[in-house]
Formats: structure tokens, sequence, C-alpha cells
């Protein structure tokens, strides 16, 4: 039962980053998105493990990093250390 209900939330917290269009809220735009991602990951990252406040922050930050993936956003690039990476496109952009 806890399985089910984690998932049913965690695919509420995803329709709820995405701005789907069924629900009439506006797309978010690429940066918005980025500064949500890096907000919910200080609540994830700075918060009590086993907080629920901090269990959500970690959940919603993943979703919204799922978003930023399907929009071609990544963090990295992945061949340099973490304090040199920012956002990038995941694939080069075709022309």
């Amino acid at each position: 039962m806890m399985k089910q209900t984690l998932v049913v939330l965690a695919l509420l917290m995803g329709a709820a980053v995405c701005g789907s269009a069924h629900a009439g809220r506006p797309r978010l735009s690429d940066q918005a998105l980025m500064a949500k991602e890096e907000n919910l990951n200080d609540q994830c990252r700075g918060g009590l493990g086993t907080s629920r406040a901090t269990m959500a922050a970690c959940d919603r930050r993943d979703a919204v990093l799922g978003v930023l993936e399907k929009r071609n956003i990544c963090w990295g690039p992945r061949d340099v250390i973490e304090a040199e990476m920012h956002w990038v496109r995941c694939k080069p952009l075709k022309p």
C-alpha cells in the first residue's frame, strides 16, 4: 500500500511540475525550471534525511530533472568536476 501511495504521489508531483495543459497551467520556461531544480536541490541536500519535507523536495527535484531532460537540458558536461558543471544541452541540437 505504501509503495502504491508513493507512486501516485510521484505521478501527481510530476504532473504539477510539468504544467500540463490539461490542468490549465502555462508551461514553465527552461530558465524557470532550472531555477526550480536548483532551489529544490538545495532543500533536498540541506534537509534532514528522514524528514518528509526533505524527501518531498528530493522527489520534486527528480521530477523537474526529468522534465529538463525531456527538453534536452542536462547538468554537465560529464567530463568535468562537479564544481565546473552547469546546465548544458544533453545532445547537440540538430541544424
